[in-house]
């Protein structure tokens, strides 16, 4: 963290702590901070001749970004006019900031070098695919869903989560897409949508050790939704890496020719054509009326999945997506 200095203009003083990373960065902070920057950016766009005329009413937009990341900091009018009055060189350093062309030493402490490390420890953000299986937070210890890399090839293989978690994730994706689909941008209601969707990937895929997600879906409910509000105070970083292992899970799945036939289909006859047509309708009207959870009707028709011990369903619900996509590509290619 980069501490600076405010002061108000009745001559109070307050420090604060700027981040220097998206580990630093929490993500309910991150995303209000982006939505308000939608202003600032707008004010650019459209009064970018007249900045020194309205250089005020564009620091205004500055501190209710600020504001939103640091919880109401300051009110514009009770700011120290000293951190208002900026030099050409702080002006060129914040437009250069907007542009990815600054690399910072010191922070200086104005209103708007506040704002340039605040918006470039967000916007330096980038996903990590983990090596490392324990995550600590709020005292916990959880296991981080990771990658390893054979030494033969030196390629990375992804470590698999269990059915229940693929079609949760899978279907949290799709909620989102149909829940954002008619909205605008500047719609709060986007930021709510996406705050939500992450810290559902973070329930599914966030776990301790040796615990595993109730099968019986009210109990399941239940669990998701008092580690949504557990991890409501999580960091950027940790937030962006699960969104990341979840999709590179899934392209390494569709890399693999074995699963050719779960992703695609090459009918060769005039028979093959038809029963592909009759089974893509089938899944489609499954998939509208119970989403990815259609994946589980399938695998328990195809019945790979019978353990000694566990009902038909849990014992599908526990399987590795990896071994469960096979299956489904398998049996598509008969």
């Amino acid at each position: 963290m980069i501490l600076a200095k405010l002061n108000k203009s009745t001559g109070e003083s307050f420090d604060l702590s700027i981040p220097e990373n998206a580990s630093e960065v929490g993500l309910i902070n991150a995303l209000d901070f982006e939505f308000a920057c939608f202003d600032v950016f707008e004010f650019l766009k459209n009064h970018s001749e007249e900045m020194e005329e309205r250089k005020f009413e564009y620091l205004h937009y500055i501190i209710v970004a600020l504001n939103s990341f640091y919880s109401g900091i300051v009110d514009f009018y009770e700011i120290d006019n000293k951190h208002l009055n900026l030099s050409s060189d702080e002006w060129n350093k914040h437009f250069s900031t907007l542009s990815n062309k600054i690399d910072y030493e010191q922070a200086e402490h104005s209103i708007i070098s506040i704002f340039n490390l605040t918006y470039k420890a967000i916007k330096d953000t980038k996903p990590t695919l983990r090596t490392k299986d324990y995550f600590e937070y709020k005292g916990e210890r959880f296991v981080f869903p990771t990658i390893w890399i054979d030494v033969l090839f030196q390629r990375e293989n992804f470590n698999s989560p269990n059915v229940k978690q693929f079609i949760e994730l899978l279907q949290n994706q799709a909620n989102y897409i149909a829940a954002i689909k008619d909205l605008s941008k500047r719609d709060l209601k986007t930021v709510e949508h996406l705050y939500t969707k992450y810290l559902t990937d973070l329930a599914y895929l966030l776990l301790k050790e040796g615990e595993t997600i109730p099968v019986n879906e009210v109990d399941c409910k239940k669990f998701i939704t008092n580690r949504m509000d557990f991890f409501q105070d999580i960091d950027l970083q940790s937030a962006i890496d699960i969104e990341y292992y979840f999709n590179q899970f899934y392209e390494s799945l569709r890399k693999d020719k074995e699963n050719f036939y779960y992703f695609n289909s090459d009918p060769t006859t005039k028979e093959e054509q038809l029963a592909y047509i009759e089974a893509q309708n089938k899944n489609s009207d499954m998939m509208k009326r119970i989403g990815w959870k259609s994946i589980i009707n399938r695998l328990l028709e195809i019945g790979s999945f019978n353990v000694s011990g566990k009902s038909a369903i849990e014992a599908v619900l526990t399987a590795p997506a990896t071994d469960a996509v096979k299956t489904i590509s398998i049996d598509n290619a008969k």
